[in-house]
């Protein structure tokens, strides 16, 4: 698996991306980022270290993004608290479309 046996951070950190590259692309300058994985908090926010080659690359490309905003900021959801978040999940509603 890229992202490590049994781990989705692959998939969150290239949503991260994504989601980046869209409010470039739509010119926000401003942006407050809340997530629930704290792992891909603390690689942006430069509070913990990436080792997994393929994250590493993804990791810098996420992290160049960052310079596109005036301003941007990365906060931790505890996944207990992240209700609203999970009544949109996809897998969570039981579909795969």
């Amino acid at each position: 698996m890229f992202g490590g046996v049994g781990t989705n951070n692959l998939v969150e950190l290239l949503s991260l991306w994504s989601f980046l590259k869209f409010a470039i692309i739509f010119r926000v300058t401003k942006l407050k980022v809340y997530g629930d994985s704290k792992l891909i908090n603390d690689w942006i926010t430069c509070k913990a270290y990436v080792n997994n080659l393929i994250l590493l690359q993804w990791g810098q490309r996420t992290l160049g993004c960052k310079n596109s905003f005036d301003r941007i900021t990365f906060q931790h959801i505890y996944r207990e608290i992240n209700h609203i978040a999970d009544m949109y999940t996809m897998s969570k509603l039981g579909t795969t479309s």
